[in-house]
């Protein structure tokens, strides 16, 4: 049998990357039990926008995954292309999960040293693992610790390069009129761009959702980062969550979000939450 060539290995492998989150999303029924949405308000228990972290875990009867089905991001002379990108939660207790991170395909394109020719770099990326721990949880209010760690499994170029750790502090508060806040302070132990050494970045990531109209709920979110190696970000983003009529454990997401300073890319992206 011929073996196939390399660019039809990567045809196959990005090919299976855009199809995964689809299977994932519309296989099946509608799924039995709780909907995804947090104690604390009416966010979706997923993650309320691309960055923000909800403090809530999936029920023991249930598993969730939380993909993307294209995602996007644009700036300082770089594109990079997100294919099925998403996050696979495995409930522990009650009160604790697993979550797989997982890059089935991504596209990096660049210039060269400044000048107007290109590179491009392709394929699977990262892989990381987390736990999340809830400690708090009421109708008001809910508070989690999360940590995670990211393999550098993608070829050089692509990914971190290097190990990389970090940890949070999720909190979803109840507004008045049916509002919800998710606030994520967070500290990452990242990779230096340069690819030799590490350096913390703290970030404080706010997400703001509003009264579900219907079956839909509107997002803000704002990502303000303090980057120890000169890459500071302040980021806004706008969002949008829609709930299928009768499939509660299922949300749709789609946003843009634009940079707040020179050095930050803006970003698109359309996701999904799914819970089986």
């Amino acid at each position: 049998m011929r073996r196939p060539r390399t660019t039809e290995v990567s045809l196959l492998r990005r090919g299976w990357a855009l199809v995964f989150p689809f299977l994932l999303c519309c296989i099946g029924g509608p799924a039995s039990g709780a909907p995804i949405f947090d104690v604390a308000g009416d966010m979706p228990c997923g993650a309320p926008g691309p960055i923000a972290t909800s403090p809530c875990t999936v029920p023991i009867e249930h598993v969730q995954y939380d993909g993307d089905f294209a995602s996007a991001s644009v700036g300082a002379g770089t594109r990079v292309i997100h294919f099925g990108d998403g996050l696979l939660k495995l409930p522990l207790s009650t009160s604790t999960e697993l979550e797989l991170s997982l890059e089935p395909w991504d596209i990096m394109t660049a210039r060269s040293n400044g000048s107007a020719r290109r590179i491009t770099i392709q394929g699977p990326g990262d892989v990381g693992f987390g736990v999340k721990s809830l400690f708090l949880s009421s109708t008001a209010y809910s508070f989690a610790v999360t940590g995670a760690v990211t393999v550098p499994t993608a070829r050089p170029g692509l990914g971190a390069g290097a190990m990389e750790a970090g940890f949070g502090a999720p909190i979803a508060l109840s507004l008045p009129h049916r509002w919800s806040l998710t606030l994520n302070p967070q500290m990452t132990w990242e990779t230096n761009a340069t690819g030799s050494g590490h350096h913390l970045d703290i970030s404080n990531l706010a997400a703001l959702s509003s009264p579900p109209k219907g079956a839909w709920t509107a997002l803000a979110e704002f990502d303000l980062s303090h980057d120890g190696h000169g890459g500071d970000r302040d980021m806004l983003i706008l969002g949008a969550d829609y709930t299928p009529r009768g499939q509660t454990q299922l949300h749709l997401d789609v946003g843009w979000g634009t940079s707040l300073t020179e050095s930050t890319a803006s970003m698109s992206y359309a996701a999904f939450s799914r819970r089986f």
